[in-house]
């Protein structure tokens, strides 16, 4: 009898430590000791443990969505031109410069080639550039290749079909070899352009319709006045004619697609876009090195056609093509790039097996060397080559799941890479995953470490020169402060509300009440200039009750505050203790908290001490 009582009242230690992030996928009295069930706007620092994540500071105020946010590098120097409402604008020094108007007001994306931004916005094919001291914006289709169709051609007709149709533009040419006799001349067309222009070149002579020729559209003829001349060398073309052959959606067939990539045979030269609604299966791609030419032949059925292509991923030296989710298509396949003499350069495509797929265009990306994608399951990453094997994906954040999956409009989220993080934004939170950091699940799958932010207003994100920006619905431009800002635990002037919560906790023995005395139990907080902490206490009679707040700044004269005066120089970890009795709960669940404006906060550990009680009935 008298060692069962003194078993009873034992102390025993509880550590929390070697801080993970948080798991959603289970109860929170199952989950293990180092992660927590609920731990808003933290993030891991160098050294893996949990602290407040960085604030943000407005950059630009606006008044309509941000649609797109894109970096552009000219002359070793990077601008921002930003998508906002029906308006381009470049973000200058002191003010907003609008380089065009009339766009439509959707989620935009774009690419970097050639020195040129290009942005779809699922109406126009829009491309920027520097001219001058100043940005310069056009539609794709007025700036288009126009392509050469047929070449050494009579008069007569004849000739070799040279070039695809641009579907781009409603402008071919055709190359003839001139004659000193022939002023009639058959084009490789007919029913041309009502009102299309006719353009005639030999050499540097430019010839006029109505002063020099005129036309038959009908019947694709042109009918010079008086008769041009044979080339200086036989056989060689030198008269070119320009027309317009409108075909019907040819045009809307690219700038309804909403997102691109590229990929090619050593270098990356050729476009590929998909995401028109109006052919949800189909991609198309330009002809090497050139966005402004999109060969009329240059296409690709992916798959059965009521499922929608969702984006691209590159996995070695493939590109993937992800699809969404169908019970009768597969959801991923492979591209490659072949060359033979028959058919030149072309990208054979393999089919994989039929798994899930995604869900959001916006969440597609590769993370280093793993290339993710967001589905209506979870996030998913291509673990193999060999897309037809089984396996092939693989789940990469089981542990926030319940959470993730259950987000509305999830078709919406957006993913960016930021340093060693992956961070899913949607619906105003960020599921931030921690590169550095794998360990494996209860199914013995590597996945990474999750976090989760609150209260980020993003409808865009983008990563310009290593800083996180982004737009908001109201027409803001955020970015997030870096280490140095005096503000970096703001939210442009509000308080960053951070905090970790223990699993709730039984103590290893559901069967028995215990008790929590009222020392040697507290927290172990990082150092900080400007710091503070509050302890909550959850059991069976509290509710979140409030047992402990202090203040734990360190002595600095750049930040003196007299009304809460610290002779402390100490940078060392600081112990909190919490100084508070708990008695007879079945569970326990402890916070720390940090709700101050301008306040960093960071977690090393916590320890609670606790004694067994009696038997529960």
């Amino acid at each position: 009898m008298y060692s069962h009582r003194r078993a009873q009242k034992a102390i025993k230690l509880k550590k929390y430590e070697d801080f993970a992030g948080v798991d959603f996928s289970t109860d929170q009295t199952l989950i293990s000791n180092n992660r927590s069930p609920w731990a808003p706007n933290l993030i891991s620092d160098e050294g893996g443990f949990p602290e407040k994540r960085s604030g943000y500071s407005c950059e630009r105020m606006g008044m309509n969505k941000v649609n797109g946010i894109y970096p552009m590098e000219v002359n070793g120097e990077t601008y921002i031109i930003i998508h906002r409402g029906d308006e381009i604008c470049q973000i200058n020094y002191d003010n907003t410069i609008i380089v065009m108007r009339g766009v439509s007001d959707n989620r935009s994306s774009g690419f970097v080639f050639g020195g040129k931004l290009w942005i779809l916005t699922g109406t126009e094919y829009i491309v920027i550039e520097a001219v001058s001291n100043y940005f310069k914006a056009s539609w794709v289709q007025e700036i288009a290749k126009v392509p050469t169709t047929c070449i050494s051609r009579n008069p007569s007709g004849g000739g070799v079909m040279f070039e695809a149709v641009n579907l781009i533009t409603s402008k071919r040419a055709c190359s003839f070899v001139g004659t000193n006799t022939d002023t009639t001349y058959f084009l490789d067309s007919n029913e041309l352009d009502e009102q299309g222009v006719i353009e005639v070149f030999m050499g540097n002579m430019f010839y006029v319709e109505g002063y020099h020729f005129s036309v038959n559209r009908k019947l694709g003829i042109v009918q010079l006045l008086e008769p041009l001349s044979a080339p200086n060398v036989p056989g060689q073309d030198n008269i070119k004619i320009v027309y317009e052959k409108t075909v019907p959606g040819y045009v809307d067939r690219i700038c309804k697609c909403t997102f691109a990539t590229s990929f090619g045979a050593g270098a990356n030269d050729h476009i590929f876009l998909s995401g028109n609604k109006e052919y949800k299966n189909i991609d198309w791609h330009t002809a090497p090195g050139d966005p402004t030419y999109y060969p009329d032949t240059g296409y690709a059925g992916i798959g059965n056609s009521d499922s929608a292509i969702m984006g691209y991923l590159r996995v070695g030296e493939h590109l993937a093509i992800v699809k969404e989710s169908s019970a009768s298509d597969t959801a991923v396949f492979l591209r490659s790039v072949s060359y033979d003499q028959q058919n030149g350069l072309y990208f054979p495509i393999k089919a994989g097996i039929s798994t899930v797929g995604a869900i959001a265009p916006g969440a597609i990306m590769n993370f280093f060397d793993d290339p993710l994608y967001l589905s209506t399951t979870g996030l998913f990453g291509i673990t193999s080559r060999d897309v037809s094997q089984e396996k092939t994906l693989k789940a990469r954040s089981s542990r926030i799941n319940p959470k993730l999956i259950n987000e509305p409009n999830l078709e919406k989220a957006q993913m960016v890479q930021w340093g060693n993080y992956c961070i899913i934004s949607i619906n105003s939170r960020c599921y931030v995953a921690d590169g550095r950091k794998l360990s494996r699940t209860s199914q013995s799958e590597m996945e990474y470490e999750w976090f989760h932010w609150t209260d980020i207003p993003a409808t865009v994100m983008k990563v310009v020169d290593g800083k996180l920006y982004f737009g908001s619905e109201d027409g803001c431009i955020y970015v997030f402060n870096d280490q140095t800002s005096k503000d970096r635990y703001s939210d442009d002037g509000r308080p960053i509300v951070a905090s970790w919560s223990t699993k709730a906790d039984d103590d290893g023995d559901f069967t028995r009440y215990k008790s929590m005395p009222s020392i040697g139990s507290g927290v172990v907080i990082k150092p900080y200039t400007r710091s503070s902490v509050k302890v909550f206490l959850e059991t069976d009679e509290y509710f979140n009750k409030l047992c402990k707040t202090e203040n734990m700044d360190i002595f600095n004269f750049e930040e003196l505050d007299f009304e809460r005066l610290s002779f402390n120089t100490s940078e060392l970890p600081k112990f909190v203790p919490f100084n508070f009795r708990a008695n007879g709960y079945k569970s326990i669940r402890i916070t720390v908290m940090n709700d101050a404006l301008n306040e960093g906060f960071g977690v090393f550990a916590i320890f609670r001490r606790f004694t067994l009680g009696r038997y529960i009935r």
